[in-house]
């Protein structure tokens, strides 16, 4: 059962989330920050409004109960930390989500029946078999990336190795290998938007990405109807 906690934890709670996600040092080693999450504060009400949870029972709980869902086109589009974001930003935000019912959402962000019927779409890319025939594949872009680093001889791994996923999806879904690097910027620009405490700018930046990333994807399903033998 969730209870509620007293506002001594739930300070503490927020204060353990704002050093976990807008300190350099939370960023660079969060095992702590998460440890105290867990132990002190692991499931408490943000002063943001926001019901925050930590522990694995408790977030799997959540994630299979039905009653609660993911669709966030009719929320504010804002932060759920508790810290005050800049005019600018939060107007910004607005806008967005006053836009965000009329565009076409990802299915990340869908609560069934929509998400159902996306997923039925792409779930045959998905299967263990599918995901089995890559695997010569996956390693040939991993051995890509190690030589990559023993050619430098040193280097920060998520740098090398960070956009593996984005190259093993572009290759699950058909993207050119020719166009990967054109898609790794607006990548970074992208998801920035997904960060604790993005800048006016960087959500500006993300929201071009992802309208150009888009334009590409509706451009490529094009040319596949097309010339489906490609």
């Amino acid at each position: 059962m969730v209870q509620s906690n007293s506002s001594e934890e739930m300070s503490k709670g927020d204060e353990y989330l704002l050093n976990l996600f807008l300190t350099d040092e939370g960023i660079a080693d969060p095992a702590i920050w998460y440890k105290k999450l867990r132990d002190e504060s692991p499931v408490f009400r943000s002063s943001s409004g926001a019901i925050f949870l930590s522990r694995y029972e408790d977030c799997r709980m959540v994630f299979r109960d039905n009653r609660l869902g993911k669709d966030n086109r009719e929320g504010p589009g804002g932060t759920a930390l508790p810290r005050e974001e800049s005019e600018e930003v939060r107007a910004y935000r607005e806008q967005i989500s006053a836009n965000r019912s009329d565009s076409s959402p990802s299915m990340l962000f869908l609560n069934p029946p929509d998400h159902t019927r996306l997923r039925g779409l792409v779930s045959r890319a998905f299967t263990p078999r599918r995901v089995e025939s890559m695997r010569d594949s996956i390693k040939e872009l991993t051995e890509d990336c190690l030589d990559n680093l023993a050619d430098v001889g040193e280097g920060d791994a998520m740098e090398i190795l960070g956009f593996l996923p984005v190259n093993v999806i572009g290759e699950l879904v058909g993207v050119p290998r020719s166009d990967w690097e054109y898609f790794r910027p607006l990548v970074t620009a992208g998801v920035a938007s997904l960060e604790a405490a993005p800048s006016l700018e960087e959500l500006k930046a993300s929201t071009a990405a992802f309208t150009e990333m888009g334009e590409y994807f509706t451009a490529l399903l094009e040319e596949r109807k097309a010339r489906p033998e490609r």
